[in-house]
């Protein structure tokens, strides 16, 4: 499993040699090793700010997609809709999720990329017609906030603000709790992370989907499992879910330097529950309307 998640892992988000051994040094608290890749790699860390916000995308998209449309096809199989009823319903509400999830992506990106830009617009003009006060907001900042000493907290601010990227940078994440990416491409565009959203619920979305259909029509062929395809289809599809939400929850783990296991085990945990609900509940009301 750590083979096959890791290729799969760095497949998709090419991630640096030094950064995979500092992550695995930290994971087993190697203190020598950790300091060696330092050594080995001196001023090459890499924040990896647009793959951890796509692998953000595609764990969550794959969650809602696997999810809403596994609950969807449980819901059915318990009210005994056919196959055909099943597959119409399913395809239709996936791509008009999966459209309202890209969408929806879109636009809370968009309006957070605006606001970071406008508040740093904001803190540039203060600073180039307020330069006193906004000095003074971060000599009281140190002092108060973290404890410096006026000495130090002066050095502080005379040194940084030589540089005034960063002492606005530094200025928007202590005041604001904004964080400036330095760079272009350090974050993914909207309509990139939109994209990414749609395909990612999606194509998780048709695992439950497709898998049901698949093993019933596999099932019926035979004349021995054919009186108990519809059974068989549903258990092979909750298999293959729960598979699924497993590996995504271990990606999810590894890359946060989460335990993955236990981070699979919550995944599918919570993978599973709206799917048993959906289930219950569509039995429920198939039984009192029968």
């Amino acid at each position: 499993m750590n083979t096959i998640v890791k290729g799969f892992y760095n497949s998709i988000f090419k991630r640096s040699e030094r950064l995979e051994e500092a992550r695995e040094a930290y994971r087993e608290r190697d203190i020598e090793r950790s300091a060696l890749v330092h050594k080995r790699y001196p001023h090459k860390e890499e924040h990896l700010g647009t793959q951890s916000e796509l692998l953000k995308v595609i764990v969550f998209g794959g969650l809602d997609g696997i999810i809403t449309i596994f609950s969807l096809v449980s819901g059915c199989v318990a009210a005994g809709f056919t196959t055909i009823q099943l597959f119409t319903i399913c395809m239709g509400s996936l791509l008009a999720d999966a459209f309202a999830m890209s969408v929806g992506e879109y636009v809370s990106s968009k309006a957070e990329k605006e606001f970071v830009h406008s508040e740093q617009e904001r803190e540039k003009w203060e600073v180039e017609n307020c330069p006193e006060e906004e000095i003074s907001e971060m000599y009281n900042l140190y002092q108060l906030k973290y404890g410096f000493s006026e000495e130090d907290a002066q050095k502080m601010v005379d040194l940084t603000f030589k540089y005034k990227d960063f002492f606005i940078s530094n200025m928007m994440f202590e005041e604001l709790g904004l964080i400036i990416e330095q760079g272009d491409s350090s974050q993914p565009s909207p309509l990139k992370t939109a994209t990414f959203m749609f395909f990612s619920f999606a194509l998780f979305g048709l695992i439950p989907m497709l898998s049901f259909v698949s093993f019933k029509y596999i099932f019926s062929l035979s004349d021995l499992l054919n009186e108990f395809s519809q059974a068989l289809s549903f258990s092979t599809a909750c298999i293959c879910c729960a598979v699924t939400l497993y590996v995504l929850g271990y990606v999810k783990g590894k890359f946060c330097n989460m335990p993955p296991i236990r981070s699979a085990i919550t995944m599918l945990v919570s993978g599973l529950i709206p799917g048993t609900v959906s289930y219950s509940v569509a039995a429920f009301v198939t039984y009192l309307t029968s």
